[in-house]
């Protein structure tokens, strides 16, 4: 992956935007109606809400070392053999994101538009995607993801609206859907499903100099978490709650729902744009930020001849799952509620230790009292 330029404020966001939201034309949608029920918005704000600190101690820390990301700060925090185990970890989680969203969307077309197609073609088209975005360069991949997030939200929104006609506001009772307790713990150890949003700390050091970092983060989950709720209270309000549940591509499944007269009918063509290109540039995301993460960790210059081989490794993972429940399953329960421990528990843990040994080294330089087993190594 190469690195001409670095990156803008707005190129970043983007990347963080797209990155966390586009799950949402997947299965997402439905996993929240399962762990909080009618009330899976409020769900999802607790989530966001738990997840705040997290990216806000991250992002303050990242505000401290610039020209310097996640994969530095993990050496800095854990020390160069313990940083490298960190971001191997966060290496796995992104390579396993790509092969699994690749895999998603492949089953998603053949369900929806091309019956024929093999599942192969379509995964391993992606990931030749990738490997092409990743020699183009960061920065094209970035500005790509810029030049497409409105036309995508546009599409997205411009559905949500015209399928006002079909919601039903008593859809949405009762409030709490599976009571206020389940609802806030439930929203709470789902957290992790905000854990992608961390694709801007992993580029943070390749941002321009006087990016703000901490506010990319924050700016990221507050939007994510308005057009994620805009999102499932559109759906809640067009489906009732059994049926909602049951719905492997809800998303989709709204936009078919969707007639304006005799004309305006069967917009899934509209979606099908949005849902396609919002997801190859996903893959293409989270394939080169494990690339980007692979090359810091072991100090490899020149990843070129690394992209062919991690692709193929790529498609290998994608094709383990058997089908499209199994893929999704794997993606929610293992990258996006466990998968918290490594998006959100390590670096804030990163973060954590970094504060304390800057402290500790400030009272040394000060000369001030240094707690006991503080002492020179």
């Amino acid at each position: 992956m190469r690195i001409y330029n670095r990156l803008g404020g707005a190129e970043l966001l983007s990347l963080g935007l797209l990155t966390e939201n586009v799950l949402l034309f997947f299965d997402v949608p439905r996993r929240y109606f399962e762990i909080g029920g009618n009330a899976a918005y409020l769900s999802l704000i607790i989530s966001a809400l738990v997840a705040l600190p997290v990216f806000f101690i991250v992002g303050l820390v990242l505000e401290k070392m610039p020209g310097e990301g996640l994969p530095d700060l993990m050496n800095r925090a854990f020390g160069t053999s313990g940083g490298k185990a960190a971001n191997i970890i966060i290496w796995l989680h992104l390579s396993l994101g790509a092969a699994l969203t690749a895999r998603l969307l492949g089953e998603a077309i053949i369900m929806t538009s091309i019956p024929e197609i093999s599942i192969s073609i379509v995964v391993g088209g992606t990931l030749l995607f990738s490997v092409y975005a990743g020699y183009r360069g960061l920065n094209s991949l970035a500005k790509s993801c810029y030049v497409a997030l409105p036309f995508i939200a546009a599409g997205v929104f411009v559905l949500m609206a015209i399928s006002v006609t079909n919601w039903r506001s008593e859809f949405l009772y009762p409030l709490l859907g599976l009571g206020f307790r389940n609802t806030i713990l439930s929203g709470a150890l789902a957290a992790g499903a905000m854990g992608e949003i961390l694709i801007i700390a992993i580029f943070a050091g390749q941002a321009q100099i006087g990016v703000p970092r901490l506010k990319m983060l924050l700016t990221t989950l507050a939007v994510t978490m308005v057009v994620q709720v805009f999102i499932i209270l559109s759906i809640s309000m067009a489906f009732p709650y059994p049926v909602a549940r049951e719905l492997t591509l809800p998303y989709y499944m709204l936009s078919r729902s969707i007639s304006i007269g005799i004309f305006l009918q069967r917009l899934e063509s509209v979606f099908f744009v949005t849902w396609a290109l919002g997801s190859i540039l996903k893959i293409a995301v989270l394939y080169n930020a494990g690339l980007f993460i692979y090359r810091h960790t072991f100090s490899i210059k020149d990843g070129v001849p690394l992209m062919v081989p991690y692709a193929g490794l790529c498609f290998a993972l994608a094709l383990l799952p058997d089908n499209y429940v199994e893929a999704a399953s794997i993606s929610w329960h293992l990258l996006r509620l466990r998968g918290g421990l490594v998006t959100l528990a390590l670096p804030l843990l990163a973060a954590g230790l970094y504060l304390w040994s800057t402290a500790r080294k400030a009272r040394q330089t000060a000369g001030g009292p240094v707690p006991a087993g503080d002492g020179e190594r």
